[in-house]
C-alpha cells in the first residue's frame, strides 16, 4: 500500500488493483475504506474452509460494531437477546413470577447472576469470533443482489 500524501490514506498499487477479480472489486468497493483488509478476511476464509477470524472491535464493541457496518439485522438481535434477558427474563426471577415454590431467592439470584454472566461473556466472544464471518457473507449477499439487479 501506498500511502496518499494529500489525505494521510492509504491506496491500492495499481499492480494489485490489475489482479483483482470483478466480484473482489465490487466487495472492496462495497467494504469501504478498509476493503483491502476485509478482501485479505475473504480470501483467507476462502483457503481455510471459513473458519473464524478473531475481531477485537466487534469484542469490544459488538452492537456499535455491526450497526457502523450497517448491518442492522445483527445488531437487533444482540440487542434483542440482551432486552429480552434483562428486561423480561430478570424481572420476572425478581417478582418471583419464575421462581417455582421449592427454590430459595437465594437460587434464583445465583441463577440470574449465572444467566447475566453468561450473557454478557457469550455476546463479545460470539462477536469477536463471527463477526468477520458475518461481515463477508454480508457484502457477498449484497453484491449478489447488485449483480443481479444488472442482469
Amino acid at each position: 500500500m501506498e500511502t496518499d500524501v494529500t489525505r494521510g490514506t492509504k491506496k491500492p498499487r495499481d499492480g494489485v488493483a490489475g489482479r483483482l477479480r470483478p466480484d473482489e472489486r465490487l466487495f472492496r468497493e462495497l467494504a469501504g475504506r478498509h476493503g483491502d483488509y476485509y478482501l485479505g478476511i475473504r480470501r483467507r476464509m476462502e483457503s481455510s474452509g471459513n473458519a473464524p477470524i478473531w475481531n477485537w472491535w466487534a469484542f469490544f464493541l459488538n452492537i456499535v460494531w455491526f450497526l457502523m457496518k450497517r448491518m442492522w439485522g445483527a445488531a437487533i438481535v444482540i440487542t434483542a437477546a440482551f432486552g429480552l434477558f434483562y428486561l423480561v427474563f430478570t424481572q420476572y426471577v425478581l417478582t418471583g413470577v419464575l421462581v417455582p415454590a421449592w427454590a430459595s431467592p437465594e437460587a434464583a439470584y445465583a441463577a440470574i447472576l449465572l444467566l447475566n454472566l453468561a450473557l454478557l461473556l457469550g455476546v463479545p466472544l460470539f462477536s469477536g469470533l463471527f463477526a468477520n464471518t458475518l461481515y463477508v457473507k454480508f457484502l457477498d449477499a449484497r453484491i449478489r443482489a447488485r449483480l443481479n439487479r444488472k442482469a
